[in-house]
C-alpha cells in the first residue's frame, strides 16, 4: 500500500490518500487528476487499465483501488495493482493486460 500512496502522492499532494475515502463523490480529484494516476500507476507498474474499469468505486481512495483488485477480479489491471502493490510491494515485474 505504501508504494501505490507514493505514487498517488506524487500525482497530486493536495489530498491525504490515507485517510480520504470518497474522492470521486467528494470532488477531491478531477478527471485530470484519474488520467494522471491511471498514467502513473502504467509507468510505475505497467498496468495498462481499461475503459471499463475506470469507475468511481474503483477510485474513491487508495484502499477501493487494491480492494477492487482483490475481490477476485485477477484477470482484470486493477486486480493486477493489488498482485502487485498489495501483496508483494517490492515487486518490480511488469503485468500485461
Amino acid at each position: 500500500m505504501e508504494e501505490l500512496l507514493k505514487v498517488l502522492e506524487d500525482v497530486t499532494d493536495e489530498v491525504d490518500f490515507t485517510k480520504e475515502e470518497h474522492l470521486i463523490d467528494d470532488g477531491l480529484l478531477t478527471s485530470f487528476d484519474i488520467l494522471q494516476i491511471i498514467s502513473a500507476l502504467d509507468d510505475a507498474y505497467g498496468i495498462s487499465i481499461p475503459a471499463s474499469e475506470i469507475v468511481p468505486k474503483n477510485f474513491n481512495s487508495a484502499k477501493a483501488m487494491l480492494a477492487s483488485g482483490s475481490r477476485g477480479r485477477t484477470r482484470n489491471a486493477l486486480g493486477r495493482l493489488y498482485r502487485c502493490v498489495g501483496s508483494n510491494p517490492m515487486s518490480s515485474a511488469n503485468y500485461e493486460i
